[in-house]
């Protein structure tokens, strides 16, 4: 992804996630006979009653079988469209895109069947078509935020940033204190390296939506990009307070802190960050550049080469590792690693 990487620090990007268009539509088709599927909640079966206590490991199975069920008795496209959403949720692209057409063939004049559509071809990487789709949704529902949710997410899938922007514009248009939306405003001028654009728009996110802990990842992240780094270890600190499960937040206050030069800091930023994703292959790196900084060789090479075992694509360890192994007089190893190096391509 471009703009991942920041000159010092391993500082990740929070992509604009997907799942938002899934929670608008989630919400925006609950109707009287088919409640919405919240963890932690319960899902009325059909309107019938029967209630369906949904953990989290369960509730997306449960609550697509229980949909299939209600299809059968009740055909409906509602009832198609949450069941193309728990099949998103399963990651079962095919039979989402199944449920989808079946929801459209009911009701072919409702953008928001297409909006959804949308959303499984963008998983699918067929940007082109979901793009198409999406602004079908638009052409039939012109007023409503699902379908230009849909069409954003399909441009910035072919990284057509620009008009991302000019999309999210509309609606903000509709629903001007939709914090979410200068978030997304905010994470196309980021990809286009336009920091001073995507600060601007964090902090009116983070004005509008002061407890997401996500808008404030995103601004830290920009802030470190602009190497405003006392306010982006500020910022990333109110992330982790909001949201202490949050990864990417210990993550990028880790890389933060390091350009701070506080490595005690971020060491404890990265161990946080193992404790809630053990395999995130970034805080590996962190604390591979920790023990490198120490000249503590055997620990940073042992992490470096555990960041490229969960992430084989990962330039920036390579390069370290074999600067390590340079150092401690391993030439030819060092030289294996970098012909992988050259063996990735160029940089993205």
């Amino acid at each position: 992804m471009r703009g991942s990487r920041v000159a010092a620090p391993g500082i990740q990007p929070l992509g604009f996630p997907l799942r938002h268009i899934v929670r608008i539509v989630r919400i925006g088709a609950v109707s009287a006979d088919s409640p919405t599927i919240c963890p932690g909640l319960t899902l009325d079966f059909c309107g019938l009653g029967i209630g369906l206590p949904l953990s989290e490991q369960q509730k997306f199975q449960e609550a697509t079988d229980a949909y299939q069920k209600a299809s059968a008795l009740k055909p409906s496209a509602i009832f198609y469209w949450h069941q193309t959403l728990g099949f998103m949720d399963l990651k079962q692209w095919k039979d989402a895109e199944a449920a989808a057409n079946k929801g459209i063939s009911l009701d072919p004049r409702n953008g928001r069947g297409y909006a959804i559509l949308s959303a499984v071809f963008v998983k699918q990487r067929n940007s082109i078509e979901a793009e198409r789709l999406a602004r079908k949704a638009i052409n039939i529902d012109p007023g409503k935020m699902t379908e230009y949710w849909a069409l954003s997410h399909a441009l910035n899938a072919q990284h057509k940033w620009i008009e991302s922007v000019a999309v999210v514009r509309k609606i903000i248009d509709l629903a001007p204190q939709d914090g979410k939306a200068y978030v997304a405003i905010g994470y196309a001028w980021s990809q286009m390296e336009k920091f001073d654009e995507a600060i601007a728009n964090y902090r009116k996110a983070a004005e509008l939506d002061a407890k997401n802990s996500s808008v404030y990842v995103h601004l830290g992240y920009a802030l470190t990009k602009q190497h405003k780094t006392d306010e982006a270890v500020s910022v990333l600190k109110t992330a982790v307070a909001i949201n202490p499960k949050d990864a990417i937040a210990h993550l990028n206050l880790g890389y933060a802190l390091l350009e701070q030069h506080k490595t005690d800091e971020a060491f404890t930023a990265f161990k946080a960050t193992l404790g809630i994703k053990p395999d995130y292959a970034n805080a590996y790196d962190g604390f591979g550049r920790i023990y490198a900084d120490r000249h503590d060789w055997t620990d940073a090479i042992a992490a470096f080469k555990k960041a490229i075992a969960l992430k084989a694509d990962d330039r920036d360890a390579y390069i370290r590792l074999a600067a390590c192994l340079r150092a401690t007089g391993q030439v030819a190893e060092a030289m294996a690693t970098e012909r992988k190096i050259t063996a990735l391509g160029p940089p993205q």
